[in-house]
This record gives structure tokens, C-alpha cells and sequence, in this order.
């Protein structure tokens, strides 16, 4: 199976061959089992009937619920009984926290930032004193 991200649906298929058989013992079942790590099954197939070409393929869809490996197996009943299983397994990525609120599609707007031209300060030192000595007022 590909990588997928976590709650996002993996598709992959699987060829089922029967080596030296103009065509194989019809399948009766095709059950996909998870292994953990989501819920998968099996979402088409034209390995079932009398029919069927060989190989046959099936369609199986997995959803991670979790990053990391998931796995589950392909388990085929033929008309006869017989059981085959083969494995599946993938690889999700991502994060586990679903998004519940879909993404703004309004621009953000930005305000430029004001400017306020600096004040001339306040005469801080006593002007110097007139001819006599005595200050100024």
C-alpha cells in the first residue's frame, strides 16, 4: 500500500496469480481483515465468478487512524474451500488531531504600523544666568 497521512484513505491492489492455470478455482470470498491501526476493506474486485482472468486483482482501501505501520490481510476462499491470505501493510504519517474547521479563504489584512514623529523635549537644563548673576526666568 502507499504512504498515506492518518484518517486519509490508502487504495493499493493486489494481483492474485495462479501460476500454470489457464484460470484459477473460482473465489467464492474476498474479505480484507485490519490488523490494527484503522479499518480497511475491500472496494472491488474481478476475481469473483466463473470467469475471472488470471490474474485477477483486487481493489482494497485501508484508513490509518494512527502514524506509523498498519497492516491487515487479504484473505481468498476459492469454491472448493480452500483459504489463501496475503499480507497487506502500509506506512501513515502525520499528525492524529483532525481538522474540524476548514481553511480561511479570506486574505489576512495587515495594518501598517504608525509613526509618531518625536516631540522636541523639554528645555531640562535652567538657561544661564544674565550679567548680575541672578537667574533667569
Amino acid at each position: 500500500m502507499s504512504q498515506v497521512r492518518v484518517n486519509e484513505p490508502a487504495t493499493g491492489n493486489v494481483a492474485i496469480n495462479a501460476p500454470g492455470q489457464q484460470q484459477p478455482r473460482p473465489e467464492q470470498n474476498i474479505v480484507y481483515q485490519s490488523n490494527g491501526n484503522g479499518q480497511g476493506e475491500v472496494k472491488g474486485t474481478d476475481c469473483l465468478g466463473p470467469q475471472a482472468p488470471n490474474p485477477c486483482t483486487v481493489t482494497i482501501e485501508h484508513t490509518p487512524t494512527q502514524p506509523g505501520p498498519y497492516s491487515g490481510e487479504l484473505v481468498v476462499t476459492t469454491a472448493d474451500g480452500a483459504t489463501t491470505t496475503y499480507p497487506v501493510v502500509g506506512f501513515a504519517v502525520g499528525d492524529t488531531t483532525p481538522t474540524t474547521q476548514p481553511p480561511s479563504l479570506e486574505t489576512p489584512t495587515t495594518t501598517a504600523p504608525t509613526t509618531v514623529p518625536p516631540t522636541p523635549s523639554e528645555l531640562t537644563t535652567p538657561p544661564p544666568p544674565t550679567a548680575d548673576g541672578t537667574p533667569t526666568p
